[in-house]
């Protein structure tokens, strides 16, 4: 049996998927179908959203008229949605954007930690304004039994909600939990995306348009990295800020660090393949091939060695399958290399002197921070020392020989996720990782449906599987690093619950096709 074989066959991930669904039939379903417990469920939510409401509008008067605003507005969304069909498209649209382009304030900031990289406040967000009036609107569907959403139940991805506990629990041992509460608030609203994601989103429109979106928002990225190269400084227009790091000569975009935004950019590159391959438009073909183009030069801008790296692999992964599928001619990974190679030309000089001269100790610097994880693993490596614990825990493993050495958090994923929170978190976050590609590889492997999802689903499932090279030279702690994440794993389960659901349709339409003469003879 070859290895192929071997990974072709794992089921490990379908079955999760269906135990989700034992208990979407058993549980969820029961609390909201028209039974007793149901409409008791429902007028006990109809009560506490009037509750919100009124509270709501008694402290809005004691707000600065910002906030109030805020409120208000916030209040009136669900009711809004009701009006306009199309908003809740519109308001998911929202999510993408501000993921790239951060509009957000974290509460109860400590600077103090922010130098040493840890998640430094309570992070609220535009994005996680949009997502409780997403589940408001969901929930007041579900309660009235009215509107698109008012038959899709909450569907929980057991694995991504496995990894949320393992940080939730690792409170119980953090040295200072309130730190550890601002790494939880990030993955939280994260495993909140993802639920409605593949809860609501039930045709496959509704995925063309996020490819749509993640399309038009590289296009943005791309041109305001390229813009600030070329001005060599900074842009800020009110939150607006886009980063150049003057002493390297390297793009953050919006996204601030270089190394975060090529996490971003492997991520988010592998969809506009698909839509240049697979979008019937002329204009949305044109769309995706300039959020090609203008990505991959923003990747190389960041000069992040991870970042090429692991889209390298992603890149030639997603080739590989889609052609075994016959999704990509031979043109689409030419063209891809053919692509790649105008940004290296041109940026050759730059990219020449950060692979292969000295990079003032950026690679260095690494080792001293892998030793201290490594230390932190020997004295808790069962339960870890804390979720965005390691900037405070450090300072009792900094021996002698570090004194002259750069501090902060371990620039390695697996090294931090090990030391903060054992090897429980380590083993929830490879579960959760793997779960995905499995979940891609199989709907990859689907026949009898629209090409679309197994392609988008296999490309996602690259970028993601690239991403994990460039975890093992990165922090990866980050809002938009983690969303983005999330966002692409939904995606990738959204796609194979769509298209189980296309297969089982057709094989159903068959079935009746091939008992329709035996029923027309049985009438004679």
């Amino acid at each position: 049996m070859t290895l192929w074989h071997n990974l072709s066959q794992i089921r490990s991930a379908p079955s999760l998927l269906r135990i989700d669904n034992l208990i979407h039939r058993y549980i969820t379903y029961q609390l909201f179908a028209p039974t007793r417990i149901g409409l008791a469920v429902r007028l006990l939510g109809t009560v506490l959203i009037g509750l919100v409401i009124g509270v709501g509008v008694t402290v809005a008067g004691d707000m600065s008229s910002k906030n109030r605003m805020m409120v208000l507005l916030l209040m009136l969304l669900p009711f809004a949605m009701m009006l306009v069909n199309n908003l809740r498209l519109v308001m998911l649209a929202i999510i993408p954007f501000e993921t790239a382009i951060p509009v957000d304030t974290y509460l109860n900031y400590r600077h103090d930690m922010a130098v040493y990289s840890a998640i430094s406040g309570f992070n609220i967000s535009i994005s996680a304004i949009i997502l409780v009036g997403l589940y408001f609107f969901w929930i007041t569907q579900l309660l009235s039994q009215r509107g698109e959403l008012a038959h899709l139940f909450p569907r929980v991805s057991l694995p991504h909600l496995g990894y949320f506990l393992a940080t939730l629990l690792s409170m119980r041992v953090a040295t200072d939990p309130s730190m550890t509460l601002n790494e939880v608030i990030i993955i939280f609203y994260a495993l909140l995306l993802l639920t409605y994601i593949i809860s609501t989103f039930s045709r496959q429109e509704e995925l063309q348009f996020m490819m749509i979106v993640a399309c038009a928002v590289l296009v943005l990225q791309g041109l305001l990295m390229i813009a600030v190269f070329v001005l060599r400084n900074d842009i800020r227009v009110g939150p607006l800020f886009v980063r150049f790091d003057s002493h390297t000569g390297r793009v953050g975009g919006t996204l601030g660090s270089p190394n975060g935004a090529a996490s971003y950019l492997l991520l988010m590159l592998p969809i506009t393949v698909v839509g240049m391959a697979m979008f019937q438009q002329l204009r949305l073909k044109q769309l995706s091939a300039a959020a090609f183009v203008l990505g991959v030069i923003g990747l190389f801008l960041t000069q992040s060695r991870g970042g090429l790296i692991g889209f390298t692999i992603s890149m030639v992964i997603l080739s590989l399958m889609a052609a075994a599928r016959g999704w990509m001619k031979l043109k689409w990974p030419l063209m891809i290399a053919y692509v790649g190679m105008i940004p290296l030309v041109m940026l050759a000089p730059i990219l020449f002197a950060r692979f292969m001269r000295d990079d003032g100790g950026s690679a260095e610097s690494r080792g001293p921070l892998a030793e201290i994880a490594m230390r932190m693993i020997a004295d808790h490596w069962v339960f870890g020392v804390g979720a965005n614990n390691f900037a405070i825990v450090k300072d009792y493993y900094i021996t002698p020989e570090f004194a002259n050495a750069w501090l902060s958090t371990v620039h390695n994923h697996f090294l931090r996720v090990w030391a903060e929170m054992g090897i429980i978190g380590l083993a929830a976050y490879l579960v959760m990782i793997i779960s995905t590609l499995c979940i891609g590889l199989r709907c990859w492997e689907m026949h009898g449906i629209d090409p679309l999802m197994g392609m988008l689903a296999i490309a996602l499932s690259a970028g993601i599987l690239g991403l994990q090279f460039q975890l093992a030279f990165e922090l990866f702690n980050a809002r938009t690093q983690v969303h983005t994440l999330w966002f692409t794993s939904a995606l990738v389960i959204a796609s194979y619950t769509i298209a189980r659901r296309e297969r089982r349709a057709l094989r159903a339409a068959q079935l009746s096709l091939s008992l329709a003469p035996r029923a027309a003879e049985q009438r004679r």
